[in-house]
């Protein structure tokens, strides 16, 4: 029971900063949770840096229940609920995590490279609270960035410990990294909705069992979160849009580099269309202007 009561703070913190980034700086839901795992990853390793795990921890998770329970208040829940696009999102992204945290509950690894990396340096940051350094000889692969590995640590901090709490903590990942693409549904192409939830379920499947905390399938569903992202606010660039853009992708940018050397590949080529787009939006900009010197 306590576990799940656990499970409950850690989706208040992320329903915090969704609606902080939805009501404040009009971030769309679908994005939030991608968006926000990545900062925690990102403000994870800078903690790091400065040997302040525990602090930073804390501070994430204060902040993200202050603005749940502003956004509480403020939105005068649940005396004045309507049912909006917002919550369906924030519902759906809920009840699918609540799904897997039956579902895995228990459960144990039994991939290899669990015990010569990926499960071990987690256990290590938990053990010590801090990154591993040269001290730390059970971690064999001390080249291997730490950045799936980070967000992970934040989520046991709050939950627990054990293998199904590690796991927990990268269906967190893979879950809000496969969201954006539901931007793209609508009650005019509802048909996507049912190709988008079979993508799903195959990327959840195909590659790397959700009972694993390899990357692999990790790295290409931020790589394809953060092209969605792109491509759907490039749809109706203005200098608005763009400037908040830029502070969507940054941060899943920053996290594909984390995870592991070989995500500079989907990180180039999100960016290399960024440009694109971005360069056609200023070329339309230079027509409107000199149609208005005419």
């Amino acid at each position: 029971m306590m576990l799940y009561i656990r499970i409950l703070i850690l989706l208040a913190v992320f329903m915090g900063y969704t609606a902080l980034l939805n009501y404040k700086y009009h971030i769309r839901v679908e994005f939030a949770p991608a968006i926000i795992s990545c900062v925690i990853s990102v403000l994870m390793l800078f903690a790091g840096i400065l040997n302040v795990f525990i602090p930073a921890v804390r501070l994430i998770t204060v902040g993200g229940l202050v603005s749940f329970a502003y956004t509480v208040i403020k939105q005068k829940w649940p005396t004045k609920f309507t049912i909006r696009r917002e919550y369906i999102i924030a519902f759906m992204w809920i009840l699918i995590l609540g799904y897997f945290a039956v579902l895995i509950r228990g459960s144990h690894f039994i991939h290899y490279d669990n015990f010569s990396h990926w499960a071990i340096i987690i256990k290590t940051m938990l053990i010590n609270n801090r990154m591993p350094n040269f001290q730390d000889s059970l971690v064999m692969f001390q080249a291997y960035p730490l950045g799936s590995s980070l967000f992970i640590y934040y989520v046991c901090k709050i939950i627990g410990d054990t293998d199904a709490c590690y796991i927990f903590g990268q269906i967190v990942l893979l879950v809000s990294f496969i969201f954006p693409l539901s931007s793209f549904v609508s009650k005019k192409n509802w048909s996507a909705g049912v190709i988008i939830s079979a993508f799903s379920v195959y990327a959840l499947i195909s590659n790397i069992s959700i009972y694993d905390l390899l990357v692999d399938t990790v790295m290409p569903l931020a790589g394809l979160s953060l092209f969605c992202i792109i491509k759907f606010e490039s749809n109706s660039l203005d200098e608005n849009r763009v400037n908040r853009l830029i502070f969507e992708i940054m941060p899943i940018s920053i996290f594909l580099l984390q995870v592991k050397n070989s995500g500079v590949f989907f990180c180039l080529i999100c960016w290399v269309y960024f440009f694109i787009r971005f360069k056609s939006f200023e070329i339309r900009n230079r027509r409107k202007i000199i149609v208005l010197l005419k």
